[in-house]
């Protein structure tokens, strides 16, 4: 898996107010037809809430669409690398 370094996870309550932090140290990976995000939370209980989000490839076609919503020219630098270095 590979860790994002700029991303973070915040948690809230349907009812709450503000969102809080989570965690900073959140894992990718892509197999499978999906890609799999994952990261622990600290359980309120006590303990520790595993979390893993797997989106279908067939999906992923949002995910770009709101990766250009976000940052149109962050998103095109980082495609068009990708497609270069998987492309030979």
């Amino acid at each position: 898996m590979t860790h994002l370094q700029k991303s973070k996870v915040y948690r809230g309550g349907r009812t709450a107010r503000n969102w809080t932090y989570g965690t900073g140290v959140i894992s990718v990976k892509g197999d499978n037809d999906c890609l799999s995000i994952g990261f622990d939370l600290d359980s309120k209980g006590g303990g520790i809430t595993q979390v893993l989000t797997q989106i279908n490839s067939a999906d992923f076609d949002k995910i770009v669409q709101e990766m250009m919503r976000s940052n149109k020219h962050e998103a095109l630098r980082i495609m068009s690398s990708a497609i270069a270095e998987h492309h030979s």
